[in-house]
């Protein structure tokens, strides 16, 4: 496939940045942010709202694009019509969307980071097809409303020793993944996690599941009960302590 962009999305697997169809660079959506979750409370007899946390929710990203009758390198199809090949290139986008499982797909983009290239995996849902528009013979525009249940993109980092981490990302992270022994690793927060058995333990903070090998020793696993979630990384320096290694996904806007 050629890419019209060394910061080309993929759906699916398959790049929307090509000759032949594209996500558009200013009005394609994709510096769009995740909205807030939750609201101040008002107090009675007060003035204004007593503050309340927010937590990143769940999104619509639209992205804007055209497709045109072209192979994606640029050139002209011989084998069919402009007609037939613009028909032909909209069925692939479409499949790109709506895989036959019509579960969630790989959305994947690309973005700098200093000057290196950074790739993040979300996982989104097209819940309705898009109904195009013909500017020109061969020329359709669209716009592909995605829907990403968990807002950010995750970006995988190998493990580390439990020490003072520097994590990468735009916001806090709880993809974690813990591999530890007997004893307890606590974050700067003040969160921790225990473990009260013997041999070797792996913590999947996400899917909220503690295994020694094959068998699942949650009952073995105890945590901070004055925090929600079971560990959180915040975007920067992390002192931890403990002992062990630590996988984490970045959590990218």
């Amino acid at each position: 496939m050629t890419n019209s962009t060394p910061l080309y999305w993929t759906a699916s697997g398959g790049s929307l940045h090509t000759y032949a169809w594209m996500v558009k660079t200013l009005a394609g959506g994709r510096n769009q942010l995740p909205p807030k979750r939750g609201d101040d409370v008002a107090i009675p007899f007060l003035t204004g709202r007593r503050y309340s946390k927010k937590m990143m929710d769940s999104r619509t990203l639209p992205l804007d694009m055209w497709v045109e009758g072209k192979n994606p390198d640029g050139t002209i199809d011989s084998s069919m019509s402009k007609a037939a090949k613009l028909q032909n290139n909209w069925r692939y986008l479409m499949g790109l969307f709506r895989p036959t499982n019509g579960l969630q797909f790989n959305l994947t983009k690309r973005f700098y980071v200093g000057s290196d290239i950074m790739l993040a995996t979300a996982k989104a849902e097209m819940l309705d097809a898009p109904e195009p528009s013909a500017s020109g013979a061969d020329h359709w525009d669209f716009t592909v409303e995605l829907f990403l249940a968990n807002p950010y993109f995750y970006s995988s980092v190998a493990a580390q020793a439990i020490g003072t981490i520097d994590v990468q990302g735009d916001a806090p992270t709880d993809r974690l993944r813990i591999t530890m022994g007997n004893g307890r690793i606590t974050s700067p927060d003040g969160n921790w996690i225990q473990y009260n058995g013997t041999g070797t333990v792996v913590i999947d903070t996400a899917a909220g599941t503690a295994k020694n090998g094959t068998q699942f020793v949650n009952g073995l696993v105890t945590r901070n009960p004055n925090f929600r979630e079971l560990m959180r990384l915040q975007p920067g320096i992390n002192a931890l302590t403990g002992s062990g290694t630590i996988e984490y996904k970045a959590a990218w806007e």
